[in-house]
């Protein structure tokens, strides 16, 4: 029941994204990366762990990488791992065809130092829960080894929704921006 439930918000989000044009989507990642940049905890994190967008989501990536150390995740198996790199230009196609760090080109993160993570989503509440995609990805990382940082979920307007079916493996974010 709660599977389907998700599956259901998760195409009515995909539809609702869709219906973004390119300018919107930019002009919003723009302004989540504002509110992003602004927080207390960003400007107090030694690392914070990014993730390259893909086309519906939003774009929240510095472009100044080397300001800090950022870090990206990169897939494998059923796990994310994290890699420290200064530039977009070193990310190459990975799992799902998403951009990732070359895992023999650059410095595997020790995620204790990661202050703040910026987590992808489905869909957001104003409560900080968060539908993913389904696979856990983020649900997992984000209980165990990232579980000290401050988890900032980002999204579209159009995405947060008055509530999400919730299980016991779900991690909800301690803020959520959008715009």
């Amino acid at each position: 029941m709660i599977l389907e439930q998700k599956q259901c918000l998760r195409e009515s989000m995909r539809a609702r994204i869709a219906a973004l044009t390119v300018e919107q989507r930019q002009i919003a990642s723009l302004q989540i990366l504002e509110k992003l940049t602004s927080l207390k905890e960003w400007h107090s994190a030694r690392a914070i762990a990014l993730f390259h967008p893909l086309a519906f989501e939003p774009d929240c990536v510095p472009l100044d990488l080397s300001a800090k150390a950022y870090c990206f995740p990169r897939v494998e198996g059923k796990e994310l791992h994290f890699h420290f790199i200064s530039n977009r230009e070193h990310l190459k196609k990975g799992a799902f065809g998403i951009l990732e760090p070359d895992a023999e080109k650059h410095l595997l993160a020790k995620l204790e130092d990661v202050g703040i993570v910026v987590v992808p989503g489905a869909a957001f509440d104003e409560q900080g829960n968060r539908l993913g995609k389904g696979q856990g990805f983020y649900d997992r990382v984000l209980s165990t080894t990232l579980k000290n940082a401050f988890k900032v979920g980002v999204c579209f307007a159009c995405q947060i929704t008055e509530s999400i079916p919730q299980e016991p493996h779900d991690v909800r974010m301690n803020r959520v921006l959008f715009a």
